[in-house]
C-alpha cells in the first residue's frame, strides 16, 4: 500500500463504523464486523484509487491489471486483526497489536502486490521483502494515530455537554 491507500482505507473504515454505530444495530465491536468493515474499506479504497494510481500504472507490466488487489487482504488483516484484539484502554496492547497487524498485513499483501513486484522485477526478491519490511513502522505509526483519532472522537461524543438556555439561566440566577 502507498500513502493515499492508507488515507482512503482509514476514511472508509471510519465512515463504515460511524454509519453502523448510528443507523444499524450491528455490534461494531464484534470480530466479524471488524474484519468485514476492514475488507470493505480496502475494496472501496482500491476502487476509488484505481483510475488515479500512477505508481501502479508506471510499474505494473502492460499486460497486467493495475487494480490494487493487494489493498484488500492488507486492510482485512491490518484493520481487522488490530481492532478485533486490541484493548483501547491499554497503550501496551495497542502497540503490540499494531506491530502484529502491520507485520502480518504486509506479509499477506506481498504476494498480491503487482506494483512492488513490477518495481523489483529485475532485482532479487530480497529487495521486495526489504521494502515491505521497511513499511512496518510506518503502518504501525499510522494505525496508532488513526486509532487515537477514533478513541478521541468517541470520548468526545460520550462526554458531550448539552448546553441548554434554561440551564444557563438557572445558573445565572
Amino acid at each position: 500500500m502507498f500513502c493515499l491507500d492508507f488515507l482512503t482505507t482509514f476514511a472508509f473504515h471510519h465512515i463504515i463504523k460511524r454509519v453502523n454505530e448510528t443507523h444499524t444495530r450491528i455490534d461494531t465491536e464484534s470480530a466479524l464486523f471488524h474484519y468485514t468493515s476492514a475488507s470493505a474499506s480496502g475494496l472501496l479504497s482500491a476502487l476509488i484509487l484505481y483510475p488515479f494510481d500512477l505508481v501502479r500504472i508506471a510499474t505494473v507490466p502492460t499486460n497486467q491489471t493495475t487494480f490494487a488487489y493487494s489493498t484488500i487482504p492488507f486492510s482485512t488483516v491490518y484493520l481487522g486483526l488490530y481492532f478485533s484484539n486490541r484493548d483501547a484502554t491499554s497503550v501496551e496492547s495497542r502497540f503490540q497489536w499494531a506491530l502484529t497487524s502491520s507485520l502480518l498485513g504486509v506479509c499477506v499483501e506481498l504476494p498480491f502486490d503487482k506494483a512492488k513486484w513490477g518495481m523489483f522485477r529485475n532485482a532479487r526478491a530480497g529487495s521486495a521483502l526489504l521494502t515491505t519490511g521497511l513499511r512496518v513502522p510506518l503502518a504501525m505509526a499510522l494505525l496508532l494515530v488513526y486509532d487515537e483519532f477514533g478513541i478521541g472522537l468517541k470520548r468526545r461524543r460520550e462526554e458531550k455537554i448539552e448546553w441548554r438556555f434554561e440551564d444557563m439561566q438557572k445558573r445565572r440566577d
